[in-house]
């Protein structure tokens, strides 16, 4: 090349040069060769080569901080922009703030339109996508789209099509036919043909090779299947060489990797060597792997027994025992007696002949003894007892002929030789119970010990801090201090959706606050609804009025039905129309109401669609009317809380339909005309 730069033969001699240059200076494949070469050669022909292995092996442990450190030392490198694609994924899957520094300008426009949905629209024959400002974002240019896309907004970031899956920016990620399904990360198996591959949805092509199926794996590398073959490939999709793989699976951030009929642990850490050329650690090689608590993975082998954690470390060796792990210690079984580990100093290191655990309780029994331990408080309870029995979390001790029901360690309760303890049923968790003796019936709470109060009356049920009682057959209700404060006669009380007791009595409807701990008598023929605080729906003679908690009518009873709306604002039925009513001015706002149906209804804001003769509109609770009632029909495409309304007029002369969307604050986003076989190819067929 230097004694003859203008032969016909130096252009052959520098590409041989160049190759052998390459070979020699990274012949072992590790990553600082490549590091080298990419410094000293940057012009090189085989720069981008280089720089491809550069950001594999630096990022194939798939953890965030390895994308972030190939990033760190080569921001303009060609790998680059795929490093900050798979980051963008990364994070959006753990739903965490995306670092500016890694946000291009491509990726801030994904954000915001991902941020936005999409509207089917329907132009020249052919169907595309606006967002909700009326912006054409893909232009019509499909014959068919799917069903759901016309029935709803596009919350989706990739667009399942005929011709394609599209990415939300108008990308196309593959051919016409090909189904996708997001395994998460940012990864879609794409299959076609009885050909499945993996694909980035930043438009990689990760894994292009063909396999049955295909799976994230602790979120740091991907599984691949293909009949009775199972490949590992890094997020980048890099083959690590892994033989004799059966699955790869991960448990408390620990890769177990199933080969030759064995489970071996590896980290994240030690599996990413592997593109360096380092050779795979084997050293934990067991039969059997379980979780049992977080970090902690119990391992066998053969007869013998251990506990691992994530950093692979044994916190108790492999041996001939038995482990059991509780939610407070772990268990080990010998033959010659139990240890307790993990618990406390007073327990470590000793032997015991028997021990055995009930929700928060040891038992534990050595040199003819029997104790009791409180796991949560870490005491002991009872050093010294004639027997110990469980039920609910109450620990019975028995010793010298008394018995005591202990709650803690430092709280017991003596149990009288004739009496019964029962427990009080409750929706949820128990909470209380009651020691019964001679019809008399001391209820105690159940977390604290705490005595409560005496009653003679059957204890049905706990409702928050009240208590449902009966006798002989009728109801009433106690409360914390077992005070009546609905007599006992009712014939049926009844917890309801709002939080309140309806009750019941000779046919006769009441109600009961828990909060504000008010009644209203059984007076009146259906349950009564809540409006607020202060305000209720009753029905008397056949007819609904509202009425304080007074029991004073607030309006005269002649509705046929009334609804809540907001505040002091009802809906109220009479004469087959429905009005808008304040029912405390009187105010009318709207009327004339063939029927309403709701598009959202909350504790915020309440949307219904209402029809005034054979026209429809929109109201909100908050913003008023958001469409007049001038429409042939009216649909919300959007969802409850991002509404987005499709509204139709139909001009029948002409056999035109008029389009108008409008944006969840009733603004005018697109208006279109379509002819009726049109219209029928937009609509969807379930609106």
């Amino acid at each position: 090349m230097q004694k003859y730069p203008n032969s016909h033969r130096a252009t052959e001699a520098k590409t041989r040069y160049d190759k052998l240059l390459f070979e020699k200076k990274t012949r072992d494949k590790k990553l600082i060769s490549y590091q080298n070469f990419a410094e000293q050669f940057p012009a090189s022909p085989y720069a981008l080569q280089v720089h491809q292995q550069i950001f594999e092996i630096t990022t194939a442990s798939g953890q965030p901080e390895s994308f972030l450190q190939y990033l760190t030392a080569y921001p303009h490198a060609p790998y680059a922009q795929q490093a900050r694609n798979f980051l963008f994924h990364l994070y959006k899957e753990w739903d965490e703030q995306i670092p500016d520094f890694i946000l291009t300008d491509s990726l801030k426009r994904v954000l915001t339109i991902d941020k936005q949905s999409w509207i089917a629209i329907y132009k020249n024959g052919l169907f595309g996508f606006m967002d909700q400002t009326g912006t054409e974002i893909l232009a019509p240019q499909f014959e068919r789209i799917d069903e759901d896309y016309k029935c709803e907004t596009v919350q989706d970031d990739i667009l399942v099509l005929e011709e394609g899956v599209f990415s939300r920016t108008g990308k196309k990620l593959t051919e016409a036919g090909t189904e996708v399904v997001s395994i998460g990360y940012g990864f879609l198996k794409a299959s076609h043909k009885n050909c499945t591959q993996l694909i980035h949805k930043s438009g990689l092509r990760v894994v292009p090779t063909c396999y049955n199926d295909f799976k994230v794996v602790g979120g740091n590398f991907i599984v691949g299947y293909r009949q009775e073959e199972v490949d590992l490939f890094t997020l980048t999709g890099r083959l690590l060489p892994v033989a004799g793989l059966t699955d790869v699976r991960e448990i408390e951030e620990v890769l177990i990797l199933y080969r030759l009929g064995k489970k071996v642990l590896v980290t994240p850490q030690q599996l990413a060597a592997l593109a360096d050329g380092l050779p795979l650690a084997e050293q934990f090689v067991f039969d059997e792997v379980v979780a049992i608590s977080k970090g902690q993975l119990l391992v066998r082998n053969g007869a013998m027994e251990g506990i691992i954690n994530s950093n692979l470390q044994f916190t108790i060796p492999l041996d001939r025992h038995t482990l059991t792990q509780t939610p407070f210690a772990l268990l080990e079984t010998r033959p010659t007696g139990t240890l307790v580990h993990g618990l406390s100093n007073e327990l470590s290191g000793k032997e015991w002949h028997k021990v055995s655990y009930h929700q928060q309780w040891l038992l534990l029994s050595a040199d003819g003894q029997i104790q009791l331990y409180h796991m949560p408080s870490r005491k002991m309870a009872a050093i010294k007892a004639d027997s110990i029995w469980f039920e609910q979390q109450l620990a019975f001790v028995e010793s010298d002929n008394n018995v005591k029901a202990f709650l803690s360690a430092t709280r017991a309760i003596d149990i009288q030789p004739d009496s019964k303890v029962k427990f009080i049923a409750a929706r949820d968790s128990v909470r209380f119970f009651y020691t019964e003796n001679k019809n008399k019936r001391m209820v105690y709470n159940l977390a604290s010990g705490e005595q409560m109060f005496t009653t003679e009356f059957e204890l049905v049920e706990s409702i928050e801090d009240y208590f449902l009682v009966a006798r002989s057959g009728r109801k009433g209700l106690l409360n914390h201090l077992g005070k009546e404060v609905v007599p006992v006669e009712m014939e049926t009380i009844v917890l309801n959706p709002e939080g309140h007791l309806s009750l019941l009595k000779n046919k006769k409807f009441g109600l009961y606050d828990l909060n504000q701990h008010k009644i209203i008598k059984p007076e009146y023929e259906r349950n009564l609804v809540t409006l607020n605080e202060q305000y209720l729906v009753a029905f008397r003679n056949g007819q609904y009025g509202i009425v304080g908690w007074d029991m004073k009518p607030v309006t005269p009873f002649e509705y046929d039905e009334i609804v809540p709306w907001q505040g002091d604002w009802i809906w109220a039925r009479q004469n087959r129309q429905w009005i808008l009513l304040n029912f405390k001015t009187q105010t009318i706002e709207i009327d004339k109401v063939r029927a309403f149906s709701w598009f959202k209804k909350g504790s915020g804001e309440n949307i219904v669609r209402i029809q005034r003769e054979n026209f429809f509109g929109v109201l909100s609770s908050t913003l008023g009317m958001i469409i007049q009632p001038t429409f042939h029909q009216v649909i919300n495409l959007g969802t409850p809380d991002t509404p987005f309304y499709f509204t139709e007029k139909q001009v029948e002369e002409a056999g035109i339909y008029v389009v108008i969307y409008y944006d969840a604050g009733g603004r005018l986003v697109r208006r279109q005309a379509l002819e009726e076989n049109e219209y029928d190819k937009l609509v969807c067929d379930a609106n």
